[in-house]
């Protein structure tokens, strides 16, 4: 009796094991640098869910290790170092103040994810290309979190 336990025991040990979940595991893209380079204008912004326009004139200047902003906390057109890692960039000062999760990004639209002083914000940003007439984009896309 002990031994058929034990049997019954290994086998459904060897079950649970052998049970594993075969899908990949869906992998975060690596940004694109080259598509985030540039300026960036504000369209759309939510706080907290909502439309806000609290936020108009923003816009982000991007090269390849620093962006220029005049979303800081004092208002003034900043720049700063800052560091990707997958799809997030966090922009450095002496306090790494403020990080953004990139939801999408392409030629010409960009949004992104951040918190500010405890409100979560969504922004959309169209891409700004010296001849405007070249690209189009729209900006219906913007989802809710």
């Amino acid at each position: 009796m002990h031994t058929l336990k034990n049997i019954l025991l290994c086998t459904l040990s060897s079950l649970l094991v052998s049970c594993t979940n075969d899908q990949p595991v869906e992998q975060t893209p690596e940004l694109d640098m080259d598509k985030l380079q540039g300026r960036w204008e504000l369209t759309t912004a939510y706080r907290n869910n909502r439309l806000t326009e609290t936020l108009a004139g923003t816009y982000y200047l991007f090269n390849e290790d620093q962006v220029t902003t005049n979303l800081t906390p004092d208002g003034q057109e900043r720049t700063y170092h800052f560091k990707r890692d997958k799809d997030h960039i966090r922009l450095q000062d002496e306090t790494d103040f403020m990080t953004f999760e990139i939801d999408s990004l392409n030629d010409s639209l960009l949004q992104m994810r951040t918190e500010i002083r405890g409100f979560k914000f969504l922004l959309a940003l169209k891409k700004q290309f010296p001849d405007s007439t070249i690209h189009s984009a729209t900006t219906d896309s913007v989802e809710y979190y």
